[in-house]
This record gives C-alpha cells, sequence and structure tokens, in this order.
C-alpha cells in the first residue's frame, strides 16, 4: 500500500471517528466526506472499519407513519446511506408503524435524522399544496400522494445526480455487506404492515412540483454537507 492511499485511509477512519457525540450535520458531513473519498479511491469497508469496534445499530424513528408513501420515503432514504430499513409496530398496531434504519451507527443515524427532516418538509408542503387545490379546485383527491411521488423521485435523483457530477462511482451507496447479513439473520416480529395504499390523480403539474422539490431538498442537504470540501 503506497503512502498516499494510507493518508487516504487514515483521512477517512478520522472522518468517522470525528463524529462520536457530535451533531447531526457534523454526522452527516463526515459521511458524505468519507463515502466520496472511498468511491473515488476505490478503498473497500474492511480498510476503514474497526469491526470490533463499530457495530451495526438500530435507529427507531420517532415518527410514527400510516400511508405507505411515508415507508416508501423512508425505504428511499435508508438505501441512499447504506442502511436497511424494517418497520416496528411498538403499540401493537400494524396500521401504525415506526420506520428503523439498520447500519453502521453514524449512518443510522444520519439516515433518520434525514428522513425526519424530509418527513417534516413533505407533509407540511403537500398539506398546502391540497388545501390549495382544494379551494380552488372544489376537491383534493389523489393531490398529497401525487406530490409526493414526485417528492421522493426527485429526491432519489438528487442523490444519484451528485454522484455522477462528482465522477464517483456507486460505490457510495452500496449496503455494507456486513449489514446485510445481519439484516438477514434478524427474526421479524412486527414487520407484517396493514398500509393505506397511493392515491394518484395523474396530474403531472403536481407530480413536477414534487419532483422540483425533491429534487432540491436532496441537493441543498448534500452541497450544504460539503461546502468547504
Amino acid at each position: 500500500m503506497t503512502d498516499e492511499r494510507k493518508k487516504i485511509i487514515n483521512r477517512i477512519k478520522k472522518l468517522l471517528a470525528m463524529v462520536n457525540g457530535g451533531t447531526i450535520h457534523e454526522k452527516e458531513v463526515a459521511i458524505y466526506q468519507a463515502q466520496r473519498l472511498m468511491a473515488k479511491y476505490h478503498i473497500e469497508e474492511y480498510q476503514i472499519r474497526d469491526f470490533a469496534k463499530d457495530k451495526i445499530v438500530e435507529v427507531m424513528s420517532n415518527v410514527s407513519v400510516r400511508k405507505v408513501i411515508w415507508q416508501i420515503l423512508a425505504s428511499s432514504i435508508a438505501s441512499n446511506f447504506r442502511c436497511k430499513l424494517y418497520h416496528s409496530s411498538p403499540n401493537g398496531k400494524r396500521t401504525l408503524i415506526r420506520p428503523v434504519f439498520m447500519g453502521y451507527q453514524t449512518d443510522a443515524e444520519v439516515a433518520k435524522e434525514i428522513f425526519e427532516s424530509a418527513f417534516r418538509f413533505a407533509k407540511k408542503e403537500s398539506t398546502r399544496v391540497a388545501n390549495y387545490y382544494y379551494r380552488t379546485e372544489g376537491t383534493s383527491f389523489g393531490v398529497k400522494d401525487e406530490w409526493l411521488v414526485g417528492f421522493i423521485n426527485g429526491l432519489k435523483d438528487g442523490f444519484a445526480d451528485q454522484v455522477e457530477l462528482s465522477n464517483e462511482s456507486a460505490l457510495m451507496v452500496i449496503i455494507p455487506p456486513e449489514v446485510e447479513d445481519v439484516y438477514g439473520k434478524k427474526t421479524w416480529a412486527n414487520n407484517a404492515l396493514d398500509p393505506l395504499g397511493v392515491n394518484r390523480n395523474g396530474n403531472k403539474a403536481l407530480y413536477d412540483a414534487g419532483f422540483n422539490n425533491g429534487y432540491a431538498f436532496s441537493n441543498n442537504r448534500k452541497q450544504s454537507a460539503l461546502k468547504g470540501d
């Protein structure tokens, strides 16, 4: 191994180590910067992880959701931050669940925080749009879900485009084999769901508005985290 490669690996290790006890923004910055370096220099997971200390955890969201559209949002964010996702129903009600993010601690904590931030934004904005349509059109059927489907697709495209613009590979969002292994051995006691379906109305303007908001949300977070990198 060359001295330059050793320096890069040590830099990645320091990035991931410095977030212990840090703010969620510091953790997000560390993830983006470390994953960019891993992708750029083709550094594998085993080269930077101290597997005796860096444990895989399960981080449950504080947000309880019912509609399947929110579960799709959680799943999209989990995969972008190298986490697996499952759902838990602490109160025993299969129609009211909380997303649980499984992954290395920093990954899982950031995925959970970004999901909650995206959830709050999307819920507020989709409700505002639905209220506007009800006042002006006399109906809001399918408005929220049409906007939300656009938002989720825009979010995913925003994450993906950042990888392409940076000339980086898909290594950035590959779920570590160790996480896949732990997930595969999980005993699923509360993973059966009775979610409400997605109701769309086919309004392209709504979809496009949601898409643009989702794309901007993902890019604004990433650009803010990587500022000065």
